[in-house]
Protein backbone atom coordinates (compact mmCIF):
# COMPACT_ATOMS: atom_id res chain seq x y z
CA UNK A 1 0.00 0.00 0.00
CA UNK A 2 1.14 3.55 -0.74
CA UNK A 3 0.85 6.24 1.96
CA UNK A 4 0.69 9.97 1.33
CA UNK A 5 1.92 10.89 4.82
CA UNK A 6 3.08 9.52 8.14
CA UNK A 7 -0.32 9.90 9.76
CA UNK A 8 -1.89 7.59 7.16
CA UNK A 9 0.74 4.98 7.97
CA UNK A 10 0.09 5.44 11.70
CA UNK A 11 -3.66 5.05 11.19
CA UNK A 12 -3.18 1.88 9.11
CA UNK A 13 -0.95 0.38 11.79
CA UNK A 14 -3.39 1.44 14.51
CA UNK A 15 -6.24 -0.52 12.88
CA UNK A 16 -4.45 -3.82 13.43
CA UNK A 17 -2.84 -3.09 16.80
CA UNK A 18 -5.37 -1.08 18.86
CA UNK A 19 -4.81 -2.70 22.26
CA UNK A 20 -1.21 -3.77 21.75
CA UNK A 21 1.77 -1.82 23.16
CA UNK A 22 2.88 1.10 21.01
CA UNK A 23 5.27 3.05 23.26
CA UNK A 24 7.24 2.07 26.33
CA UNK A 25 8.96 4.53 28.62
CA UNK A 26 10.40 4.74 32.13
CA UNK A 27 8.64 6.88 34.72
CA UNK A 28 9.71 6.97 38.36
CA UNK A 29 11.97 3.98 37.75
CA UNK A 30 9.21 1.78 36.32
CA UNK A 31 8.39 0.86 32.75
CA UNK A 32 5.09 2.23 31.49
CA UNK A 33 3.21 1.24 28.34
CA UNK A 34 0.93 3.19 26.04
CA UNK A 35 -1.23 1.16 23.68
CA UNK A 36 -1.84 2.15 20.08
CA UNK A 37 -5.32 3.27 21.14
CA UNK A 38 -3.92 5.53 23.89
CA UNK A 39 -1.30 7.00 21.57
CA UNK A 40 -3.86 7.65 18.85
CA UNK A 41 -6.16 9.40 21.34
CA UNK A 42 -3.36 11.60 22.72
CA UNK A 43 -2.10 12.49 19.24
CA UNK A 44 -5.62 13.48 18.16
CA UNK A 45 -6.04 15.70 21.24
CA UNK A 46 -2.66 17.37 20.63
CA UNK A 47 -3.53 17.97 16.95
CA UNK A 48 -6.89 19.41 17.98
CA UNK A 49 -5.27 21.66 20.58
CA UNK A 50 -2.75 22.95 18.07
CA UNK A 51 -5.54 23.77 15.64
CA UNK A 52 -7.35 25.68 18.39
CA UNK A 53 -4.12 27.62 19.00
CA UNK A 54 -4.24 28.62 15.33
CA UNK A 55 -1.72 26.21 13.80
CA UNK A 56 -2.54 25.85 10.12
CA UNK A 57 -1.26 23.73 7.27
CA UNK A 58 2.40 24.54 6.63
CA UNK A 59 3.03 26.35 9.94
CA UNK A 60 6.29 25.44 11.63
CA UNK A 61 6.18 24.02 15.14
CA UNK A 62 9.40 23.31 17.02
CA UNK A 63 10.15 20.55 19.49
CA UNK A 64 12.97 21.62 21.84
CA UNK A 65 13.72 18.53 23.89
CA UNK A 66 15.77 15.43 24.42
CA UNK A 67 14.35 12.14 23.18
CA UNK A 68 11.26 11.18 25.17
CA UNK A 69 7.90 9.60 24.43
CA UNK A 70 6.14 12.98 24.48
CA UNK A 71 8.30 13.97 21.50
CA UNK A 72 6.63 11.22 19.47
CA UNK A 73 3.17 12.34 20.57
CA UNK A 74 3.94 15.99 19.75
CA UNK A 75 5.54 15.07 16.42
CA UNK A 76 2.51 13.11 15.26
CA UNK A 77 0.15 15.75 16.67
CA UNK A 78 1.93 18.51 14.74
CA UNK A 79 1.68 16.48 11.54
CA UNK A 80 -1.99 15.77 12.27
CA UNK A 81 -2.64 19.52 12.58
CA UNK A 82 -0.96 20.08 9.21
CA UNK A 83 2.17 21.60 10.71
CA UNK A 84 5.81 21.05 9.88
CA UNK A 85 8.01 19.67 12.67
CA UNK A 86 11.27 21.51 13.32
CA UNK A 87 13.50 19.84 15.94
CA UNK A 88 15.86 21.67 18.28
CA UNK A 89 18.38 19.69 20.30
CA UNK A 90 17.91 20.02 24.04
CA UNK A 91 21.64 20.75 24.30
CA UNK A 92 21.41 23.84 22.08
CA UNK A 93 22.06 27.20 23.71
CA UNK A 94 19.46 29.93 23.95
CA UNK A 95 21.13 31.74 21.04
CA UNK A 96 21.11 28.64 18.83
CA UNK A 97 17.46 27.97 19.67
CA UNK A 98 16.62 31.60 18.93
CA UNK A 99 18.19 31.25 15.48
CA UNK A 100 16.19 28.10 14.67
CA UNK A 101 12.92 29.49 16.03
CA UNK A 102 13.33 32.72 14.03
CA UNK A 103 14.66 31.09 10.87
CA UNK A 104 11.72 28.69 10.59
CA UNK A 105 9.21 31.27 11.87
CA UNK A 106 7.84 28.88 14.49
CA UNK A 107 4.44 29.81 15.91
CA UNK A 108 4.55 27.20 18.68
CA UNK A 109 7.35 25.38 20.47
CA UNK A 110 7.10 22.26 22.60
CA UNK A 111 9.65 22.46 25.42
CA UNK A 112 11.08 19.96 27.83
CA UNK A 113 10.98 21.24 31.36
CA UNK A 114 12.32 24.25 33.21
CA UNK A 115 15.85 24.35 31.74
CA UNK A 116 14.61 24.48 28.14
CA UNK A 117 11.82 26.91 29.05
CA UNK A 118 14.50 29.19 30.57
CA UNK A 119 16.41 29.11 27.26
CA UNK A 120 13.26 30.16 25.41
CA UNK A 121 12.48 32.92 27.93
CA UNK A 122 16.01 34.26 27.49
CA UNK A 123 15.39 34.69 23.75
CA UNK A 124 11.67 35.43 23.78
CA UNK A 125 11.92 39.20 23.22
CA UNK A 126 13.59 38.42 19.87
CA UNK A 127 11.01 35.82 18.79
CA UNK A 128 8.32 37.84 17.01
CA UNK A 129 6.61 34.84 15.36
CA UNK A 130 6.47 32.63 18.47
CA UNK A 131 2.97 32.79 19.97
CA UNK A 132 2.73 29.79 22.30
CA UNK A 133 4.94 27.47 24.33
CA UNK A 134 3.81 23.97 25.31
CA UNK A 135 5.69 22.40 28.22
CA UNK A 136 5.94 18.62 28.30
CA UNK A 137 5.83 18.70 32.10
CA UNK A 138 4.11 21.01 34.57
CA UNK A 139 6.77 23.23 36.17
CA UNK A 140 4.74 23.34 39.38
CA UNK A 141 4.73 27.14 39.61
CA UNK A 142 0.97 27.55 39.72
CA UNK A 143 -0.86 29.48 37.01
CA UNK A 144 1.24 29.74 33.87
CA UNK A 145 1.63 33.02 31.99
CA UNK A 146 -0.58 33.67 28.97
CA UNK A 147 0.53 31.70 25.93
CA UNK A 148 2.19 28.97 28.02
CA UNK A 149 0.49 25.58 28.25
CA UNK A 150 1.32 22.18 29.60
CA UNK A 151 0.90 19.24 27.25
CA UNK A 152 -2.12 18.24 29.31
CA UNK A 153 -3.62 21.75 29.01
CA UNK A 154 -3.13 21.67 25.24
CA UNK A 155 -4.88 18.31 25.06
CA UNK A 156 -7.92 19.76 26.83
CA UNK A 157 -8.41 22.80 24.56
Amino acid sequence: MSYQNLNQLFEERFQGEKDRPCLRYVENGRWQVLTWWQVRERVARIAGGLKKLGVQRGDRVCIFSRTRYEWTLADLGILGAGGIVVPIYESNTSEQAEYVLNNCEAKVVFAEGEAVWAKIRAAQKNLAQLKQIVLFTDPGCGKLPEGIYTLEDLSLL
